[in-house]
């Protein structure tokens, strides 16, 4: 019994095949991007929340008379000081700031990985399972690192890298364990783990209460009850050593669950951070998606229906029991929803890593079988029970007379159940693509606009040595053939958190300001065409300019008695200002201006060699200056160039994802909106067919028929746009709040917007409509 309602099932999905495609297109749409929000609801909703321990981050506020900073940030002393000071504080760890670099196996680069230092006790805080290794003594020693399960089985499958060595810029490290892999949900994420033991053999300043190398710090309480009051005592504490600093350094304490959802934007955090804003735009997209492609799939499917009910109602009057009825439609529509599924499961798979890469997000299948299969068989369980009821509504409720008249149709001439989902699907539409192109021109705009600095045609190398061999290294460069100038920083500006934020002291006064430095060549102004409003540059003199100090425009609205000729100490120096310039973008435009102080220095380990050439191949030229490094120092770990362009590309590589995320659920949205469209207007011309042939056979035009069909339908999407117009404006407004520098809404894009939706809307209605106008009005009409 159940292969023959198998059988009929099949047989009635091929018979409206028409039908069948469109619910198939659009449910499969629909599942697919549902699934994804389902998972990122979970991924997201669960980072850090498998620890057994309740785990604090500290968070600092800094107030100086330069404003307010705050940042994640910790210096090493402050987790011994709070152990030592109150007792309630059980135990403590530290871990660097992760940050990306290359690393080489063999003499060969292998790649950017995630790495950060930690102390041997870090092991413990954080239940870090070692897979290889003794958990006790690894990490004592300063050239010691522990590498990730995965970067194992990439790089020394079917072998022990116990031992082995791994190169990181300027160092030679030895593998001395295997971690466990983190969960992907996790906000601390580092592939190779080094021994903080190098900070305290070369850092004088890592116990300095205005230290160096930025950490996180977290803690664990005895007694969560007397949180409230230690924090006080810290504070207290911070009030005390920070005083001769000329500010006020508070401290906040932050659960470890709630790091991952920031929202506000604190200096040195975590890399991949979402603001409880965005999740929840994401989650809300991704729900009107399911609802809007649901909806459909039911109205559709019921509208299918409904043209089978006369014949439905015959069975009933020869015999069929509506139990049998009801297990056929079931079926039908089971097999419906398990193709959906199947289909819906082939684009998530491709389109997956596109969507993580987009949206910063890491969703796996394999993480949540059982949530998917309970994901599928809630939507499945649902929609069957509601599409059987709606089918066979009339069947069951209606006589036969009733059921030929028409009088059980979803779509009867008095409903207005099509439009409503017109207009519903069609704000949807017009709201995510609206918002997708402000999120677009948003990025495009930042990729364009004036940073403060010209970074094209350059590329930079970066250098560890002492300044002796790195300025006859530059000098070398200028020398190749291609190689317009060159000069070198410690800072890589317009690209984040790499700059510095250090204590200054105006002459006269004291109180100290807290103000960002750059650390520079003589020539770095002229090089990157950095433009001052006022002053001169840096002397040609190495002695006179080593005194000499260029501010920003931020630094003289924060210090108002500050002008040309003010004197500025920083580190036991007194510099003179000499210039101001214009505000320089130095952490990129996504970031506010902030109190800037630019020094020429030639006494530091690092720098960035930058090259400003002029050549069509520019790879070859950057491998060139990369290879003239190695000539000297052929047992130097040099990464390749940087090309300038390329790294402020990637700052606002978050933005491009959320302008290709969007533009890519709008389409989606458009999609199911317009194989809506298509279903309703098909189901409307097969109505109306009589209707139109006696208007052709009164004289219609084959034109004045499509006008007619148009008009109905278009009017019901012209009232979309304006209702989704305004919501449309305020979303793009709440986003572009979050940026300083960013653009006006030009309304008359949006207008372009809605008219490009109408076309296609008047291209699929005339589509469905050519048909039958075109037919002979004699072929449909001698029936009657």
């Amino acid at each position: 019994m159940y292969r023959l309602y198998f059988k009929l099932a099949i047989k009635n999905l091929l018979k409206n095949y028409q039908n069948t495609v469109i619910n198939l297109l659009g449910l499969t749409l629909g599942l697919a991007s549902a699934l994804f929000i389902f998972l990122f609801f979970l991924s997201e909703s669960s980072y850090d929340s498998f620890y057994e321990k309740d785990i604090y981050r500290t968070n600092y506020k800094l107030k100086t008379p330069n404003g307010i900073i705050e940042m994640a940030r910790a210096f090493y002393i402050h987790g011994q000081t709070l152990k030592e000071k109150i007792d309630n504080v059980d135990d403590y760890a530290f871990i660097e700031v992760p940050y990306q670099n290359d690393i080489l196996i063999n003499k060969q680069s292998v790649g950017e990985y995630n790495i950060s230092a930690v102390e041997n006790h870090f092991l413990d805080f954080f239940d870090v399972e070692l897979i290889l290794g003794d958990k006790e003594t690894v990490l004592n020693d300063q050239d010691e690192v522990l590498i990730s399960e995965s970067f194992a089985n990439t790089f020394f499958k079917g072998e022990s890298p116990l031992n082995k060595e791994i190169e990181i810029p300027g160092s030679t490290r030895k593998i001395k364990g295997v971690f466990k892999d983190l969960p992907s949900n996790s906000s601390l994420q580092y592939d190779i783990l080094c021994s903080i033991e190098r900070y305290k053999a070369n850092d004088k300043n890592l116990y300095h209460w205005v230290g160096s190398n930025p950490f996180f710090l977290y803690l664990t309480f005895k007694n969560k009850d007397q949180i409230p009051n230690n924090l006080q005592k810290i504070n207290k504490i911070f009030e005390k050593e920070y005083a001769p600093f000329g500010v006020e350094m508070s401290v906040t304490l932050q659960p470890i669950e709630d790091i991952h959802f920031d929202s506000h934007h604190l200096l040195y955090d975590m890399p991949k951070l979402r603001s409880y804003e965005s999740f929840l735009v994401v989650i809300s997209t991704g729900i009107i998606i399911l609802i809007l492609s649901l909806v459909n799939f039911v109205v559709l499917y019921t509208a299918q229906k409904d043209e089978e009910i006369q014949t439905l109602s015959l069975m009933k009057i020869y015999g069929a029991h509506h139990k049998e009825i009801l297990i056929s439609t079931c079926i039908e529509i089971g097999l419906l929803i398990l193709i959906s599924i199947g289909f819906s499961l082939l684009p998530f798979h491709f389109v997956l890593s596109f969507i993580n890469e987009k949206l910063n997000a890491v969703v796996y299948l394999r993480d949540y079988p059982l949530e998917v299969l309970f994901f599928y068989l809630s939507i499945g369980t649902i929609l069957i029970v509601v599409l059987s009821f709606l089918s066979l509504r009339g069947v069951k409720s209606f006589s036969l007379a009733e059921s030929l008249s028409g009088q059980t149709q979803l779509f009867s001439s008095y409903r207005y159940g099509d439009k409503i989902l017109l207009v519903l699907q069609f704000s949807t539409v017009f709201i995510l693509l609206s918002v997708g192109f402000i999120v677009h021109q948003q990025y495009q705009h930042l990729l364009k606009a004036d940073h403060g600095f010209s970074y094209e045609n350059i590329f930079a190398v970066p250098i560890y040595s002492s300044f002796e061999k790195r300025d006859a290294y530059k000098e070398e460069i200028k020398k190749m053939v291609g190689v317009e100038e060159v000069t070198s920083s410690r800072e890589f500006i317009g690209v984040g958190n790499n700059i510095s934020v250090e204590s200054v002291q105006l002459e006269g006064s004291d109180r100290w300001n807290m103000v960002s430095t750059l650390h520079v060549a003589g020539n770095y102004m002229s090089f990157f065409d950095i433009q001052l409003s006022e002053g001169k540059h840096f002397d040609t003199n190495q002695k006179l300019r080593s005194t000499e100090c260029i501010v920003n425009k931020e630094f003289i609205k924060k210090n108002s008695e500050t002008q040309v000729g003010s004197i500025v100490k920083y580190n036991d120096t007194n510099y003179k200002v000499i210039g101001i310039v214009d505000n320089l973008a130095i952490r990129g435009l996504t970031q506010p201006n902030e109190p800037l102080m630019i020094i020429t220095t030639r006494m530091l380990e690092f720098s960035y060699i930058y090259v400003k050439y002029s050549t069509s191949n520019p790879l070859e030229l950057a491998q060139k200056v990369r290879n003239k490094w190695l000539e000297g120092n052929p047992d130097y770990f040099l990464t390749d160039a940087m090309f300038y362009d390329q790294s402020i590309y990637r700052v606002y590589k978050e933005t491009e994802g959320q302008n290709q995320a969007s533009l890519f659920f709008g389409a989606i949205t458009l999609f199911i909106a317009v194989s809506g469209l298509w279903g309703i207007t098909r189901y409307s011309v097969l109505q109306r067919t009589k209707e139109i042939s006696i208007r052709r056979v009164n004289g219609a035009s084959v034109q004045q028929v499509l006008f007619l069909f148009n008009k109905d339908y278009l009017l019901w999407i012209f009232i979309s746009f304006f209702i989704a117009m305004p919501l449309a404006h305020y979303y793009s407004v709440e986003w572009l709040s979050t940026f300083p520098n960013r653009i006006q809404i030009q309304f008359i894009d949006w207008i372009l917007l809605g008219i490009g939706v109408c076309l296609i809307s008047v291209i699929t209605i005339t589509a469905i409509c050519w048909k039958v106008v075109n037919t002979n009005p004699s072929e449909i009409l001698r029936d009657i």
